[in-house]
């Protein structure tokens, strides 16, 4: 995983956007039930959930690690613990076998629930803008460590079969 000062440095995170992402917390935080039931709600509707959510065990665990996770996008404090964090997360997801699709449409999911959120709640335009920047540039930093998961794995496999490519030719000579 690259280093999360540099993701941060590449995405222009400044410690005053953290700052504004933990002010949004308590309001976060307090749309958080809300937010899990649209969620579920919304990936439901991919049609093949259930083969990833087998039973209400599990449900119940995911239910609360993606609630834990919302409330943290808003934590303030974005270190190598909190990307590494992500960065597991990401893992599982290749582990189980989740298409990567399933986990950048449900970020679109966050996304505008998050935005829909700001824009009824804001009082002057220019923190509003604030607020936007901050929210984009953490659910973008969060996407690319979950993902970079995806992308190692593909680098393993890739490096994997050329090994075995060359393994062979060697062995035909």
């Amino acid at each position: 995983m690259q280093q999360y000062s540099s993701l941060k440095d590449h995405y222009k995170f400044k410690d005053e956007e953290a700052k504004i992402l933990l002010d949004l917390q308590p309001r976060m935080e307090g749309l958080s039930d809300k937010f899990i039931d649209e969620f579920y709600d919304y990936i439901w509707r991919f049609g093949t959930t259930s083969k990833f959510l087998k039973d209400k065990k599990i449900i119940a665990h995911h239910r609360e690690k993606i609630k834990e996770w919302f409330v943290g996008l808003f934590c303030g404090k974005y270190d190598m613990s909190y990307f590494t964090h992500l960065y597991k997360i990401g893992e599982v997801h290749v582990k189980i076998g989740l298409p990567t699709h399933y986990v950048n449409s449900a970020f679109t999911f966050v996304r505008t629930f998050v935005l829909e959120s700001i824009e009824e709640n804001f009082s002057s335009k220019e923190q509003h803008l604030k607020e936007i920047k901050a929210v984009e540039k953490i659910i973008d930093m969060n996407l690319d460590v979950l993902t970079s998961s995806y992308r190692e794995e593909e680098l393993g496999k890739f490096l994997s079969l050329r090994s075995e490519e060359h393994t062979s030719e060697l062995q035909s000579h």
